[in-house]
């Protein structure tokens, strides 16, 4: 990785720190956080590459599991093996989905979808994909602990609300971001 290339990838992970240790990054909704820390894993997936974009999906999962460790909720143990019920799974769930956030973004890049759409499509399927991991391998936990019998109904009414609201955003600010910051690094030689 070219010098430039590695700085501009820890501007990215400085800003992913920030919003994670600011009221920006993890917003609580009851027992649940809805995040902005999604928006940087695919900005920099787009601008970067699928390398990047993993590279940031993993900072985002260290983050959510600090964040889970060290403030937790009800809800935790989904997110970090040292809390309450939390497990090796808690890892697969914390990790996988946003290391693919970054890589997916990237790979739709390079197929020349358009980047909101791109945005909004990823935020989905990580969404989606940490409510099936839950449900996977702490379903009748997380329904005890969020007080529930329908719990499948709960994490689909998080994707369709949580996760669709995060979506529009990831769509919003990917849209307005990119062009600017790609011609920004375009002329400065970070592309190359």
């Amino acid at each position: 990785m070219k010098l430039k290339r590695f700085v501009l990838l820890a501007f990215f992970v400085a800003i992913e720190l920030v919003l994670a240790n600011t009221p920006l990054g993890f917003v609580p909704i009851g027992a649940l956080r809805a995040t902005t820390l999604h928006i940087p894993v695919i900005l920099v997936g787009i601008l970067m590459g699928k390398k990047e974009g993993m590279i940031m999906g993993f900072v985002f999962g260290c983050c959510s599991l600090l964040s889970a460790t060290f403030t937790p909720t009800i809800t935790s143990f989904v997110f970090s093996p040292f809390y309450g019920s939390g497990n090796l799974f808690s890892l697969l769930i914390c990790f996988i989905p946003r290391i693919l956030l970054g890589y997916l973004s990237g790979i739709l890049h390079e197929i020349s979808f358009p980047n909101g759409l791109n945005a909004g499509l990823v935020t989905i399927i990580h969404t989606f994909l940490v409510l099936l991991g839950i449900y996977i391998f702490f379903g009748d936990a997380y329904a005890t602990a969020i007080g529930t019998q329908g719990l499948l109904l709960v994490l689909i009414s998080v994707l369709l609300s949580n996760g669709l609201c995060e979506a529009i955003i990831a769509f919003l600010i990917i849209s307005i971001l990119y062009k600017p910051l790609n011609k920004i690094m375009t002329r400065s030689g970070f592309n190359g």
